[in-house]
């Protein structure tokens, strides 16, 4: 009796796992974004031709929703809002959101937040400010951040001091000062990092280079009028 009762409360959170991924994936399409499935991933890169494993003509009678998990969405320069995002929480296998100049604000990244399992993020162009960037702090498993928004100052970067795992991290175009700088010192992985068109000072950026000898750094000061 036990066994079936547990076998039954396994198959009700089996099933709304599926209807939630299959609510995503609602939400993805109406803006004309794309996704992957676990399966379609190739290293770092993702296909559409990939294939499951197994016979093809098994898989042509099965609904991939019910066997596979997304775990990359791009919404890149579509018109998805902080809604989209609510329904994207519910993927708890996704890795990669590329989020770029969508219409998201720090509401939607609140929804992004839930997604523990990120190992990828792009948020270039979009209205995040500090305020927005306090809900990432719990990505432990991030490698990649690329945040290139105008809104983003020394605050917020300090919000980011807990992604430790991070090996890329893109600040251009932010608000980020010599201060700010410092709080890059706690990123020891760290691989890559653009700090163009910042506010940051060529002495700031030596002295970081001496604390994180294994990582490139990139740094054009800005050539205009803020």
């Amino acid at each position: 009796m036990a066994v079936t009762c547990l076998i039954g409360v396994w198959l009700g959170f089996w099933v709304n796992g599926v209807r939630e991924q299959k609510s995503a994936i609602t939400a993805i399409t109406v803006v004309d974004g794309y996704y992957y499935y676990g399966f379609q991933r190739d290293g770092e890169r993702y296909s559409q031709n990939e294939h499951p494993s197994g016979p093809v003509w098994l898989w042509a009678h099965v609904d991939l929703d019910y066997a596979c998990n997304v775990v990359a969405v791009g919404l890149n320069c579509k018109p998805a809002t902080d809604e989209t995002l609510h329904r994207l929480a519910k993927l708890p296998h996704l890795e990669v959101l590329d989020l770029t100049n969508t219409r998201i604000t720090d509401r939607g990244l609140a929804d992004v937040g839930k997604l523990k399992g990120l190992k990828y993020l792009r948020l270039d162009g979009t209205e995040t400010t500090d305020a927005g960037l306090v809900h990432l702090r719990h990505l432990t498993h991030l490698e990649t951040l690329m945040v290139s928004c105008k809104r983003v100052t020394d605050a917020g970067i300090e919000r980011l001091k807990n992604l430790r795992q991070l090996k890329i991290l893109d600040l251009s175009g932010t608000k980020l000062t010599d201060e700010g700088l410092m709080a890059l010192k706690t990123f020891p992985q760290l691989k890559e990092l653009n700090l163009s068109e910042t506010q940051v000072t060529d002495e700031a950026v030596t002295k970081l280079r001496h604390v994180l000898p294994n990582c490139s750094i990139w740094h054009h000061p800005p050539t205009g009028d803020d």
